[in-house]
């Protein structure tokens, strides 16, 4: 439960500094204004690293590669599987050990996909992304959230699919 509420409150806040970051008339969060010569580099220092953390969580699941996967998931890392969505009566969350064994049994990913980074939203030590990908299975819109930890380095803390399949002959 505590997990759960953990996770909705970090979807909330990653909402909220989006929501933020977006507005014209915001003012810019500390350590994040856009028009600082002093941050633009570390923005961009960020975007690039929380761009090859996702690359990396993408290829490690078409590789169905667990040692990379667990250099990129943050040991609270979460999937979150809404209702209706793969035909689940109920929101269903599962938690990085779990999505492990998915993983390695090859019941998820072990597909190539192509993917797209639609957009990546940056407050200070929180980031959301959308992306999309596409493989022979499935396309994917997948709503990431990353954390910055104290050594700099970018994990994923959640991942929000949604999978369109694609019809077989």
């Amino acid at each position: 439960m505590k997990t759960t509420i953990f996770f909705f409150a970090l979807l909330l806040l990653g909402a909220t500094a989006y929501t933020q970051l977006a507005s014209q008339t915001a003012e810019p969060l500390p350590g994040c204004n856009p028009g600082a010569t002093d941050n633009t580099t570390v923005v961009q220092t960020d975007q690039a690293l929380i761009e090859e953390t996702i690359k990396r969580f993408m290829r490690g699941g078409d590789e169905s590669d667990t040692t990379l996967l667990a250099g990129v998931l943050h040991p609270q890392f979460r999937v979150v599987v809404n209702q209706g969505v793969l035909g689940m009566p109920e929101l269903r969350v599962i938690d990085r050990p779990a999505y492990f064994q998915q993983i390695a049994a090859k019941k998820w990913g072990g597909v190539p996909r192509t993917v797209n980074i639609v957009s990546i939203s940056i407050a200070n030590t929180v980031a959301a992304a959308e992306v999309k990908t596409s493989s022979v299975r499935s396309d994917i819109t997948s709503f990431l959230h990353l954390v910055k930890g104290k050594d700099g380095k970018w994990t994923l803390v959640g991942d929000t699919p949604f999978p369109t399949p694609k019809k077989t002959n």
